[in-house]
Parts: structure tokens; sequence; C-alpha cells
């Protein structure tokens, strides 16, 4: 490594291509096991509130909502490769934290917002939903951006600050996506179902 920490021959470059990624792998089975948890927390309320019984509607929301997950990983862990690919390169050639970071998101925000639509949710692409979708990711952005600041200021490497900031924003971004894309209270274009 040099003085700044940087990898300069080739195995350093893997070693740390591969720590990134156990890192990454690591932080997406911790939010996974975080994720499944509160699922299991809600479903374990509304059967106290049903007293055992399930309905219709319960038994096709948690095979769904499951998937969900599981899509909402792997689209994850998709953008975190492009966005950490993005941002680190670009500390490597010797930009600021800021400008990689900022150009990592705006990257893996448009790469986001079509894998989020298309496979995450299935939702359809407009332009109500790409409001609310950008809506969102301006508040994720945001919270990513403001705890990488304590981050780094706290002393953590700028190279790994992105991992703690991660575990803490996956969750909650999750919520917010699901809760935004899916809802249509905030329709400007009523469907059948809210008449």
């Amino acid at each position: 490594m040099d003085e700044q920490g940087k990898p300069k021959t080739k195995k350093e470059i893997l070693r740390f291509c591969i720590t990134s990624a156990t890192i990454t792998v690591a932080r997406r089975i911790i939010n996974l096991y975080y994720l499944r948890m509160s699922i299991t927390n809600m479903e374990g309320q509304g059967k106290q509130k049903a007293k055992g019984k399930k309905t219709k509607e319960q038994k096709t929301k948690e095979p769904k909502t499951k998937k969900e997950i599981l899509r909402f990983c792997i689209t994850g862990a998709t953008i975190t490769a492009v966005l950490y690919g993005i941002y680190y390169a670009m500390l490597y050639v010797g930009f600021s934290v800021d400008i990689s970071f900022t150009t990592g998101f705006v990257v893996s925000f448009i790469c986001n917002f079509l894998l989020t639509n298309y496979y995450t949710f299935r939702t359809p692409i407009d332009a109500e939903n790409a409001l609310r979708f950008t809506l969102c990711q301006a508040l994720n952005f945001l919270m990513q951006y403001a705890a990488l600041k304590l981050f780094v200021a706290l002393g953590v490497p700028e190279e790994v600050a992105l991992v703690p900031v991660w575990v803490i924003i996956f969750p909650i971004n999750f919520l917010l996506m699901r809760k935004l894309l899916r809802s249509q209270r905030f329709r400007i274009h009523k469907t059948k179902k809210n008449l």
C-alpha cells in the first residue's frame, strides 16, 4: 500500500476486492436477517390479532414478501457493486469522497430505478413511480451521505466507510421503497381499486 492507504500491486487490489465482496455479502446477510426478524414480528402481531387464523390475504402476502426481500437483496447487491466499484475506482484515481460517492450514487440510481421497478417490486415504470422513486432516493442519498461523512469524521477509512452506512440504511430503504412504490394513496391517476 502507498502512503494514502491505496493498493498499488495487483495482489493488493485483488485482496481489497475480495475483502470488499466479503463485507458486502456479510452486510446483505445481516440485513436479510434483520428484515426477516421484522417480518416475523409483523406476522406474530397479525397472528395474535387473528387468534391463529390466517386470512386469504395473509396467506398470499407472506410468500410475496419473502420473494420481494430476496429480489431486493439481489438488486441491492448489484447496485452495491456498481456504487462501490465507481466509488472506490474514483477514490483510487484521486477524486474526493464527495465526488466519488455522488458519481457512484447517480450511476447506481439509474440502474436501481430500472431493476427495482422491473425486477424487485414489479411495478410499472411511469412518471409517478419515477417521481416517487426519485424522492425516495433523494432521501436515501441524504441519509447515506450524512452517515458517510459521520463515519469518515469518526476515523473510519474512506475505502470502507460505506459498509457501516449500508448496514444502517438498508432496512430503512427497503421499507420506504416498498411503501412508496406500492402505495396507491399518492397516485394522481387512481385505479379502480382506489375508487
